[in-house]
């Protein structure tokens, strides 16, 4: 559909507004830093109810990756998290070490309810992939890992 960050802030008024929401999907679209930034605060502060996030294929660098795995920490219901790009032609979502890190972190968290996680063709670098694989070594509930 094109969503940029400007449409970011829309899906945080619908999130905050709405419990009953239990998935997001916005994969292949065009969302930046600045709109990953808008929905990770949401998630922090508004929206507690989503079990599966899905934010592949969009241009999300380390540094946007690296906040919206600062704040999803405490989420209390979030079990699935795709980070996919499998058959993204443009934007890519690239987490980075720094990324790596945070994400470890969130899954080394006895509270980390996450067992579904894909990371395909993410381009991680040994240091970004070995965070990972400490995380995830750690999380009680993870059952799914894709790396690919």
């Amino acid at each position: 559909m094109g969503l940029g960050d400007a449409s970011m802030l829309v899906v945080d008024r619908i999130l905050s507004g709405n419990k009953n929401f239990s998935q997001l999907d916005i994969i292949k679209n065009q969302v930046t830093n600045v709109g990953i930034k808008y929905l990770a605060n949401c998630l922090k502060h508004s929206n507690d109810t989503l079990v599966h996030i899905n934010i592949g294929c969009n241009n999300i660098q380390p540094e946007g990756a690296q906040y919206f795995f600062n704040c999803l920490q405490d989420h209390p219901s979030l079990v699935s998290l795709d980070l996919a790009n499998a058959d993204c032609f443009k934007s890519k979502i690239k987490i980075g070490t720094k990324g790596a890190e945070c994400l470890s972190l969130m899954l080394k968290r006895p509270q980390c309810l996450i067992s579904h996680l894909d990371l395909t063709d993410n381009a991680l670098t040994v240091e970004a992939f070995n965070l990972i694989i400490e995380g995830a070594r750690a999380c009680q509930n993870l059952i799914s890992l894709n790396l690919t």
